[in-house]
């Protein structure tokens, strides 16, 4: 009879449902939600506290959410994965990934790293290994720059080799593409005999997390390399990768004599023919 509802609530609604499903009727991400609850909430200031029902949904979205995970890459089957990719021919994806897997790079990441990325040990004033910077020009998850610090030896090798081959402005590999990259595991896992086996370019960054957890190191620890925002948000990468590794175990017995193999032919595949 006249009588509007005035809860901010309603209000917030209406603006969801124009911008959930006003572009093109594809709704948006739970990230698109709490970034229109923190506008509202800094454009209307008086209404910071009142949302209850906003942050209720956010807060069910969180719960509900599931994250899906590829199967992890361990070490010894990223050394592996990697043999197999040289042996093919794809010499800096394979140096690539071993990279990825060994500081826990997200795929986006490694792919968007250009010679000028990498920094070696001489070339830092304070001593402590080499840097590898990321974001620089693509951005990464955190939408910002960060600095990823190597000291491994055989990481090491393999930027020296990426530095010693690659023009400053040139990416590492002449990969632009997850889908390129998924393309290229696909040729080793098939080569492999391990089609069936659910390997991605998200495996690496996937292993690294699981192997660390496993050898005893802290979640904290592990978030502060990998650069998680949150340990809850780990537990729940480091669940659903679990998940994902147990339904695969008898491959991975089957991997065992290879792992060798791969171990003693795997640098030097790489560094031969390094600028294919």
């Amino acid at each position: 009879d006249g009588i509007r509802d005035r809860s901010p609530s309603r209000g917030l609604g209406d603006v969801y449902k124009r911008q959930a499903f006003g572009n093109a009727g594809k709704p948006v991400s739970r990230s698109h939600f709490s970034a229109l609850i923190a506008g509202v909430e800094r454009v209307l200031p008086h209404l910071k506290g009142t949302l209850e029902v906003a942050h209720a949904v956010l807060a069910s979205w969180s719960v509900s959410f599931t994250p899906k995970h590829t199967l992890p890459l361990s070490k010894a089957h990223a050394i592996l994965l990697a043999a197999r990719m040289a042996t093919l021919g794809f010499r800096r994806p394979a140096a690539l990934l071993l990279l990825q897997y060994g500081r826990g790079l997200r795929p986006g990441e490694a792919l968007s790293l250009r010679a000028c990325d990498v920094i070696l040990p001489h070339e830092v004033s304070a001593a402590g290994g080499g840097l590898l910077l990321l974001g620089a020009r693509s951005g990464t998850k955190s939408k910002r720059p960060q600095v990823v610090r190597v000291t491994d030896r055989v990481l090491l090798h393999i930027m020296a080799l990426f530095r010693s081959v690659t023009g400053p402005d040139q990416r590492l590999t002449g990969i632009r593409t997850l889908g390129g990259y998924n393309f290229i595991i696909a040729r080793a896992k098939e080569a492999l005999g391990l089609a069936h086996v659910p390997w991605t370019g998200h495996s690496a960054r996937a292993g690294f997390v699981t192997d660390q957890y496993l050898s005893g190191t802290s979640r904290e620890i592990i978030a502060g390399v990998t650069r998680h925002q949150s340990l809850r948000t780990l537990q729940m990468y480091l669940d659903a990768t679990a998940v994902a590794a147990g339904q695969f175990q008898h491959e991975y017995q089957k991997l065992a004599p290879l792992v060798e193999w791969a171990k003693e032919v795997v640098m030097e595949e790489i560094g031969l023919g390094f600028t294919c």
